[in-house]
């Protein structure tokens, strides 16, 4: 928790000392690149223009990746079927959304050749 006043590196808005979240987001003090960039996943696909809950029109939400991040894009475990998710809720109405972030080429080449999604979770195990 930042013991001064600090800028949101999403949304930009000044927040006092002693808060961990921005008031007007709910992005962290400290949120990383990937926390940022999922951000504006959401806000250009999923969110209003507002980038308010669906609900609730609340603009603070809450982002949680289904695996570390680095894992999934940087480490040289590079996944080859397992899709990432990002789960979204409403910091004011408890919504929550859990929406598809990244999809691995080969995942995308079987949704395509066989019109639908891999059923048996056994293929999807790291």
């Amino acid at each position: 928790m930042p013991k001064y006043r600090w800028l949101c590196l999403y949304c930009e808005h000044d927040n006092p000392e002693n808060i961990e979240f921005c008031a007007h987001c709910g992005t962290s003090a400290t949120a990383t690149a990937y926390e940022i960039e999922a951000r504006e996943f959401l806000a250009k696909k999923i969110l209003s223009d507002e980038h308010g809950c669906s609900k609730c029109s609340n603009t603070a939400h809450s982002i949680e990746f289904s695996e570390d991040p680095w894992e999934y894009f940087d480490s040289r475990q590079s996944p080859l079927l397992r899709a990432m998710y990002i789960t979204i809720k409403c910091k004011k109405c408890q919504y929550v959304q859990k929406i598809e972030y990244a999809v691995p080429a080969l995942r995308k080449l079987y949704r395509k050749l066989f019109n639908q999604d891999i059923k048996n979770q056994w293929w999807l195990k790291r």
